[in-house]
């Protein structure tokens, strides 16, 4: 069984990218007042494209519908209790899930969790740290190995500066891409292969071939994670958008150049390459949509324990988020996996065997497992925003009760009264935002 979360496929889909293309090549990390104002007119144009082709859907787009929807998706397969996956984005949905049905729940895994007690500018700015970590470890994974391309022309760390300040100048010339590689596309196209270390190498090519001239790998690279097939874009990014400007409060970061320039020396110093291009507040300042924030699940209760997967060199989802995640929710468990990449479950075998047992017989894991031979935990609190990042301070809402929508708590069932079914989430969470894309398959029971 399939299932497309509304807005997506055949669920109404929201279809409003005649524009993205100009939204994207707009340069992320603006130099002056015309590059600035330019970013945000092609956001205003995109969200009231959005607006229009939406109409009154604009407001039901946020994750906790998607939860709402998928509860009645295991109503409607007949099972009494959900067995859920949940990667990145999965992982949001899987939080409010067990907010509004906490009693619902059979087995829950969040692999790559989302920190939801972190506002709209921390969030951003932690994931710029995340990023900014994520190619660090490839930097010095490229200066060990001497087939490195990009190490052959000097430092890679001065490689890859000296690539970005070149997209500042002009455009990057491409020979077999539709158009040259600009600022945004080449954000992209560095952002996209650190979400998994095997696109290491793609990166490494890449890049040394812009410098040599040719932008076309950047252009791909990024219309890969745009999902443009045929010359087609998918509608993932006007999504991102749809979800994240509800699920989250406004933004306090700069919508004016002069507050933009201010702010960019703290936030430079946490994340000196990707901080920049995350620092203005357009993302969500033109969209029309009524947020409804989420909050952490602080409260939960009532739900069998849930498992949490945290990866110390993920990018989307650092790991200090499921650290968090794990914290707020009282009967949580914590896996840690050492290594690189944007979620782990299905590319470990010491994740893997403990996941599946608990999946299939509710064997709970060892709280704190420790799985993978790559880098060590960072330290809790070096992703952080530095001290003085400019953010204008909000009251939280208070967090639900753990029982909501009249839903009774459950105990732990057994294996053999367990549901024949997996709800599975995933997506990615980058600098536009959250995709969603949800299937469930069908589990022999037992």
């Amino acid at each position: 069984v399939g299932w497309d979360p509304r807005g997506i496929g055949e669920s109404s889909p929201l279809e409003c990218h005649d524009t993205l293309q100009a939204y994207v090549a707009a340069d992320p990390s603006p130099d002056d007042e015309a590059e600035f104002a330019a970013l945000g007119a092609a956001s205003k144009t995109l969200a009231e494209d959005c607006a229009e082709a939406a109409g009154p859907a604009l407001d039901f787009y946020g994750t906790k519908n998607v939860a709402r929807d998928m509860d009645e998706i295991r109503r409607a397969v007949g099972d009494a209790k959900l067995t859920y996956l949940g990667y990145s984005y999965g992982t949001v949905i899987g939080q409010v899930y067990a907010q509004l049905f906490p009693g619902n729940i059979r087995a829950m895994v969040l692999d790559g969790a989302v920190d939801l007690a972190l506002d709209t500018d921390d969030l951003t700015i932690s994931q710029s740290v995340g990023f900014e970590r994520a190619l660090e470890n490839f930097l010095a994974d490229c200066r060990s190995r001497e087939s490195c391309r990009i190490a052959r022309r000097g430092d890679p760390g001065d490689v890859i500066d000296e690539l970005l300040a070149r997209v500042e100048e002009a455009p990057i010339p491409s020979k077999t891409a539709d158009r040259p590689a600009g600022p945004g596309e080449t954000m992209l196209g560095l952002i996209t292969p650190l979400y998994n270390q095997a696109s290491w190498g793609t990166l490494d090519r890449i890049v040394d071939a812009a410098l040599d001239g040719d932008g076309s790998g950047l252009v791909q690279t990024a219309d890969a994670y745009l999902d443009r097939r045929g010359g087609f874009y998918s509608n993932s990014t006007e999504m991102n958008l749809a979800v994240n400007c509800i699920d989250n409060e406004p933004s306090s970061l700069p919508v004016t150049y002069g507050d933009y320039v201010a702010s960019l020396g703290q936030i430079a110093a946490v994340s000196p390459r990707f901080g920049p291009a995350l620092a203005t507040g357009f993302y969500c300042e033109f969209w029309e949509a009524k947020p409804d924030p989420l909050e952490p699940p602080t409260r939960v209760t009532g739900t069998p324990p849930i498992v949490v997967i945290a990866t110390t060199g993920d990018p989307a989802t650092p790991y200090e988020w499921g650290v968090a995640v794990n914290q707020q929710l009282k009967d949580s468990v914590l896996i840690t996996y050492r290594g690189d990449g944007h979620t782990v479950y299905g590319g470990d075998d010491c994740v893997d065997e403990a996941v599946n047992d608990y999946l299939v017989e509710l064997k709970i894991p060892e709280d704190g497992l420790d799985c993978g031979d790559g880098p060590p935990p960072p330290e809790i609190g070096a992703a952080t925003p530095a001290p003085g990042v400019p953010t204008v301070p909000r009251p939280r809402p208070p967090g639900p009760d753990g029982g909501a929508d009249g839903q009774d708590s459950g105990d732990l069932p057994s294996g053999e009264a367990s549901n024949g079914w997996v709800i599975f989430g995933t997506g990615v969470l980058i600098m536009f935002g959250l995709a969603a894309v949800g299937t469930i398959w069908t589990s022999r029971r037992r």
